[in-house]
């Protein structure tokens, strides 16, 4: 079982219980009372549970506001054709790059020059698809369980294909950012693959525009100390971009209409 469905079975548990113990919880899932732990921590920063003595209580549903594929492309679009746009300066030419699911990520694809000569992976099946008429890059797509309201996969198989992977460039959304907790995501499935990403990837790019700074998402994902370059719109506020400098991120901010 990975992490992500031992966080939803936990979850589950605890929901029908005024309280359950550490040791109730390690004989249903088969693990360790350290790694049930760290699972549970992830829920109880995200306020679903609340530790007590000797396990959790269960406190409320997540925020799960996550947007459909269709959703995402249609919220703020032309800002994210500016962010996408200036991405291209990163796109590696004979060399290897790391693709997310996000609709930024997708619009990058799109623009991706089709005598670019590059070999790309992702998980989302969009993404995929909008690289194959491009004759010149090279595609691995990872397989695994298809999320169909969002033409990506994720769980065993697509984490343990990214992971055999390594890159010049990784190319990442976001649900919500943060300058003290930097990326978070709704969907926990996404979240070990997106951390992979990071992992093996030698460059680390967010493509997030300015309304990502306003929304709270249900799991931690990484610091933004972990991100080489952040890519947004003009509409990002002078105090966010100053906190930003502060912490040695390096920030491409695209301009609006003229």
């Amino acid at each position: 079982m990975i992490r992500a469905e031992r966080i939803e079975k936990i979850k589950s548990l605890a929901k029908g219980r005024e309280i359950i113990t550490w040791e109730e919880l390690q004989d249903c899932l088969g693990v360790s009372k350290a790694t049930v732990q760290r699972d549970a921590n992830i829920l109880c920063s995200a306020s679903v549970l609340r530790k007590t003595r000797g396990g959790v209580i269960f406190i409320q549903e997540p925020d799960a506001h996550e947007l459909s594929n269709t959703a995402r492309e249609v919220t703020n679009k032309e800002a994210k054709r500016r962010i996408a746009t200036a991405a291209l300066e990163f796109v590696p030419r004979d060399s290897f790059a790391m693709m997310d699911s996000g609709s930024t990520v997708l619009e990058l694809a799109r623009q991706i020059p089709p005598e670019t000569p590059m070999t790309a992976i992702t998980y989302s099946l969009s993404t995929a698809i909008a690289l194959d008429s491009k004759p010149n890059i090279e595609i691995y797509f990872t397989g695994g369980k298809l999320r169909k309201d969002f033409m990506a996969c994720h769980g065993y198989f697509a984490e343990n294909m990214l992971g055999q992977f390594h890159a010049s460039v990784c190319f990442l959304g976001a649900d919500a950012v943060s300058v003290e907790n930097g990326i978070s995501e709704h969907n926990m499935y996404d979240v070990r693959l997106k951390q992979i990403m990071i992992e093996n990837s030698a460059t680390v790019v967010l493509l997030v525009d300015h309304s990502k700074f306003t929304n709270s998402a249900f799991i931690h994902v990484a610091p933004l100390e972990q991100v080489d370059v952040l890519i947004t719109d003009a509409n990002l506020d002078r105090a966010t971009m100053q906190e930003l400098s502060k912490r040695k991120v390096e920030v491409i901010q695209v301009p609006g209409d003229a």
